[in-house]
């Protein structure tokens, strides 16, 4: 901890007595300010366990960061993609429909090393199913993009609802 961030933590302390109000409360403010965004480039990202029923799916995307960084991921993934592999070999990007769960993209998580965030996600699978071979998505600022190996049958609408965001 540099000595600008003690500064910060005994004045936010310091407030919070002298106010009646409470330091637990001033303390992780001054904390959650000094942790970057998570960037695609920290992150590896990999869908979770699939568990189904009645054509329905169920599983999680699984964030962890890389190496010994921490950082915050936040429930706001844009742009999201299926990858598939095209008629001649190529990769072929598929726009994903999203539904996302109310107040979900005001949530965040601190990935701390060895830590893993969890991004719920539900879908159907009816008519003519197909296996994407990745999902690709956007870190709004945060710079950067993810992408997780994809291994599970998704229906033709390419339709994922993403739910809450938890550790």
């Amino acid at each position: 901890m540099n000595d600008k961030t003690r500064r910060r933590m005994r004045t936010a302390i310091v407030a919070g007595v002298i106010t009646g109000g409470s330091i637990a409360a001033a303390v992780p403010a001054v904390a959650a300010t000094t942790t970057p965004t998570c960037k695609g480039t920290d992150l590896t990202v990999s869908l979770g366990r699939v568990d189904s029923g009645a054509g329905q799916r169920y599983s999680t995307l699984d964030f962890a960061t890389l190496g010994k960084k921490t950082c915050v991921l936040r429930n706001d993934l844009t742009s999201l993609a299926f990858l598939t592999s095209g008629p001649e070999g190529g990769a072929q990007s598929v726009p994903v429909t999203v539904t996302r769960a109310s107040g979900s993209t005001k949530e965040s998580v601190v990935l701390k090393p060895g830590t893993v965030g969890h991004l719920d996600l539900h879908w159907s699978i009816v008519d003519t199913p197909t296996v994407p071979d990745s999902l690709t998505f956007s870190l709004p600022n945060s710079g950067g993009l993810g992408a997780a190996s994809w291994h599970a049958a998704v229906g033709p609408d390419h339709h994922l609802d993403l739910g809450h965001l938890h550790s």
